[in-house]
């Protein structure tokens, strides 16, 4: 049995109570406010069915609230200008549901909404997954030594040739740090000094697994701004986007994004 709006009310067999999750899929399915003393919680452990189950008395096919709920009855807490004196009359009906259809539906109801609440409270992943390209296994983050070799295609050179190319590619921007961390140059020095090698092959032979990688979040500018001046005082906040720094060989390579 799955609870929904034709099955919130069970009627016992003898008597004129009953219970009822009515209150309960109010405040679940139709955002009406928290009536219980607890909140469903995210952890189903914690969602004591018999405590979002009210106890109602029926008059011909409508039914008023008792005051208290199921778990109230089974701990006696019955409040004292309650039209019921004494939980004797309950106890027998209340124990012969137990197990009932009903209050299973109760619970699994809860057990779908603790899921829920679960799935909402998820955190965001801060990044995507990686792909098996990535070479730093790091979604976004990129080699620019890779990028520029690959951007040179099925170009032939030998293994002095590349050195030189390189070194000109430093002299454009590239850091010496990233070339260093990248294992091409052993790779390079093992060639025979007649072997040909293209720049895509020389771009897939990057490797960079000794290097490690602690990913910072850009905060924007106002928010940095705001920090320095509680931090520092105002007027004297210097924003600084961080992208990301390394540790490794180096201690920060801002040559890769």
């Amino acid at each position: 049995m799955t609870l929904d709006p034709g099955s919130l009310e069970l009627r016992f067999a003898e008597g004129d109570y009953g219970l009822s999750a009515r209150r309960l899929w109010e405040h679940t399915e139709l955002g009406q406010l928290n009536v219980f003393g607890q909140a469903v919680s995210a952890r189903r452990e914690l969602n004591g069915t018999a405590a979002f189950i009210d106890v109602v008395r029926f008059v011909g096919d409508t039914c008023s609230l008792a005051g208290f709920t199921l778990a109230d009855l089974r701990e006696g807490r019955i409040p004292a200008d309650s039209a019921l004196h004494s939980d004797a009359v309950l106890l027998a009906p209340t124990r012969a549901v137990d197990d009932s259809t009903f209050v299973r539906a109760v619970a699994g109801h809860l057990d779908l909404c603790s899921i829920r609440q679960a799935t909402r409270n998820q955190h965001h992943h801060f990044l995507p997954s990686s792909h098996s390209d990535d070479v730093f296994g790091v979604p976004h983050v990129f080699s620019s030594l890779q990028r520029r070799l690959q951007s040179l295609g099925k170009s032939k050179a030998g293994a002095e040739q590349w050195q030189k190319t390189i070194e000109n590619f430093q002299k454009k921007g590239l850091r010496a740090e990233e070339f260093d961390c990248s294992n091409v140059m052993s790779e390079l020095m093992a060639f025979v000094d007649d072997r040909q090698v293209s720049a895509i092959e020389l771009a897939n032979l990057c490797d960079f697994s000794a290097l490690r990688l602690s990913v910072i979040p850009v905060v924007n500018d106002a928010h940095l701004r705001k920090l320095a001046t509680q931090c520092c005082g105002k007027g004297s906040a210097s924003p600084i986007r961080w992208r990301w720094a390394t540790w490794g060989r180096t201690a920060r390579q801002r040559n890769t994004r």
